[in-house]
């Protein structure tokens, strides 16, 4: 059984070599992403690859949308609640983006204008 794990463990450390050198060579826009503790080169290359083209974007907000990451509304009278997120779009990528929020902005955390931006909108409760 330690035999396999070890093995496993190399077949793990060769694929994620193939995924930094795929990203550094197709796709250099991962390298911007990389620069923000917390996002490693699997995000990165999920996240590039999931949305494609970026200028089908109007906005940055547009890819939260498309990705699951905006808030419901229940509109009704003169009520306007926000709700849960809609979790609409790609699981993988949205799970993926969500680990890396919770590794930016748990308790012994680096210090960025991100996470103090995260735990501002934490503290507010939405």
């Amino acid at each position: 059984m330690l035999e396999q794990i070890a093995a496993m463990t190399l077949k793990i450390k060769h694929y994620d070599q193939q995924i930094q050198q795929l990203g550094r060579a197709k796709y250099p826009e991962t390298q911007a992403l990389l620069k923000v503790h917390g996002v490693g080169h699997i995000t990165a290359l999920t996240f590039v690859l999931t949305l494609g083209n970026k200028e089908r974007f109007g906005r940055s907000r547009d890819v939260g949308c498309y990705l699951g990451l905006r808030p419901r509304r229940s509109q009704s009278g003169d009520r306007d609640s926000q709700l849960r997120i809609t979790k609409a779009g790609n699981v993988y990528l949205r799970s993926l983006l969500i680990e890396c929020a919770n590794h930016i902005l748990r308790p012994h955390g680096r210090d960025s204008a991100l996470r103090q931006w995260g735990l501002h909108l934490a503290s507010r409760g939405r």
